[in-house]
């Protein structure tokens, strides 16, 4: 495309030279590069990006609230798998003080059933609840499972650097870790001082830890136990349903909920199990 002259002229046998003749002509852009072509071209391929990335951007957000409804009910039908447990053990242990006439252990084991079960069903429908609120509903549970073991020594203690009312966790992830050493660790133990150990500390990434431990029988005496048991293997599937329920927390996050179960030993003897829970500490 362009402006061009065409010239010519004639050559004798003698190298004469006549007048040159000129011819001007134009060639013309074509359509698809005219400017009144481009213009609503690339209004329209603009037009149509946007629609699709719309349209993309709506169905990712429809997708993920599909998911993030798919994980709470999921959630939720593992929390609702757990709780008849507790309940089980608790009329079970209300029942055994009636059988033995002990009316105040059974009233005020009642009072604090009845505290304790408020405080699950005000965050059964919560992802988050402060530290303070876990903390307070832990406390409640240790002095049930005290009334039913009286002769375990219970230590527990919570950081003062850490703002309880400010911190966040997902409500209930604590105490199914704590009732393991109850039914099993302890439990079992026959010789010696039964002890749990429960902290909530920073640790060395100022994210917030809790350990638990105990001076219990160890997992492999109870794997051993229980493979001589007729019953169901309650540790497997108590400890299955909390790791499934971390792993579904920890979708959906930049920082992982980490679980770390050390077997402890001394002389080569089990003389316990620590388990350290890691979380990304929320605050609002």
């Amino acid at each position: 495309p362009g402006s061009y002259q065409f010239q010519i002229r004639g050559v004798d046998e003698k190298e004469n030279k006549g007048n040159i003749a000129s011819l001007s002509f134009k060639i013309m852009l074509p359509f698809y590069f005219q400017w009144w072509f481009i213009i609503p071209l690339v209004f329209c391929i603009g037009f149509i990006a946007w629609i699709f990335i719309k349209n993309r951007i709506n169905r990712i957000k429809k997708e993920k609230k599909f998911l993030e409804e798919i994980r709470a009910e999921r959630l939720a039908a593992l929390r609702s798998r757990m709780n008849p447990h507790f309940l089980f053990n608790s009329l079970n242990s209300i029942q055994q003080f009636i059988i033995d006439l002990d009316q105040e252990k059974a009233n005020e084991y009642l009072g604090l059933y009845a505290d304790l079960t408020r405080m699950y069903l005000k965050h059964s429908d919560k992802e988050l609840i402060s530290i303070e609120n876990e903390w307070d509903s832990l406390m409640i549970y240790l002095e049930l499972e005290n009334l039913r073991f009286p002769d375990i020594q219970i230590n527990s203690s919570i950081d003062p650097e850490i703002e309880i009312s400010q911190v966040k966790i997902p409500p209930m992830l604590v105490q199914p870790f704590v009732e393991n050493v109850f039914k099993h660790g302890l439990l079992h133990k026959k010789n010696g001082n039964k002890i749990l150990d429960i902290y909530f500390r920073r640790n060395k990434e100022k994210n917030l830890e809790v350990e638990i431990k105990d001076n219990g029988i160890g997992r492999e005496a109870v794997r051993r136990i229980q493979e001589k048991s007729s019953l169901n293997n309650s540790l497997s599937y108590s400890t299955s349903n909390i790791m499934k329920r971390i792993e579904l927390l920890n979708e959906h996050r930049e920082e992982q909920i980490r679980v770390q179960v050390i077997d402890l030993k001394e002389n080569e003897e089990n003389t316990g199990t620590k388990v350290l829970l890691s979380f990304e500490l929320t605050e609002e």
